[in-house]
């Protein structure tokens, strides 16, 4: 009977409490400074005038980067059951799949 209340504790802890590290893709929207020239059309019929320097434009663009995030253990059991997730040689857990993927099915037919 302890053993029962011990193994039924442990699992209770293991899906509720406890929270591991998963390395996944997301998409992030930063401010990036781009070097932009003028338009070519307005010196071209000037071949005497010198170009301008280029001129630097602030944009905001998506990118991908992969962020740290603690997964409940639950998730982790069943991205691994279905293979969402994976383990590097350095011994780190991450997503198979990137943020715009739905992941892997349970069922795969």
């Amino acid at each position: 009977m302890i053993l029962l209340l011990g193994g039924l504790g442990s699992l209770v802890y293991g899906v509720r409490f406890r929270f591991l590290p998963v390395e996944r893709t997301v998409e992030v929207e930063r401010e990036v400074i781009e070097m932009v020239a003028p338009p070519k059309e307005l010196f071209s019929n000037r071949p005497d005038m010198p170009m301008p320097p280029l001129q630097r434009r602030k944009v905001k663009k998506k990118v991908q980067e992969l962020q740290e995030v603690d997964e409940p253990e639950s998730r982790i059991i069943r991205e691994v059951t279905v293979g969402g997730i994976a383990r590097r040689d350095d011994g780190t857990l991450f997503l198979t799949y990137g943020p715009d993927e739905a992941g892997p099915a349970l069922c795969p037919t």
